[in-house]
């Protein structure tokens, strides 16, 4: 299991979701903390339009998601102040 993945099971884990497919367990609000918290723990921003249950409807999903933008911010240096 990813680094990544394990964060993201963790706090999945904090909203009561264990199942691997858990779009049809989640409420939008406890789905947009879930995003809020994920993108705090990453240091990413999911954009508006992807921030949709059916974008992110199991944890591989959300997995590709994160690890893409971690990839994405390792490639792109950070700009200096």
């Amino acid at each position: 299991m990813k680094e990544s993945e394990s964060a993201i099971r963790s706090i999945m884990a904090k909203y009561g979701l264990y199942s691997e497919d858990f779009s049809e367990e989640v409420d939008s609000i406890t789905f947009i903390s879930l995003m809020v918290d994920i993108e705090d723990r990453f240091d990413i921003v999911i954009e508006d339009e992807k921030m949709l249950i059916s974008e992110f409807a199991n944890v591989r999903s959300i997995c590709e998601y994160v690890d893409a933008q971690l990839k994405v911010k390792k490639v792109i240096p950070a700009k200096s102040v």
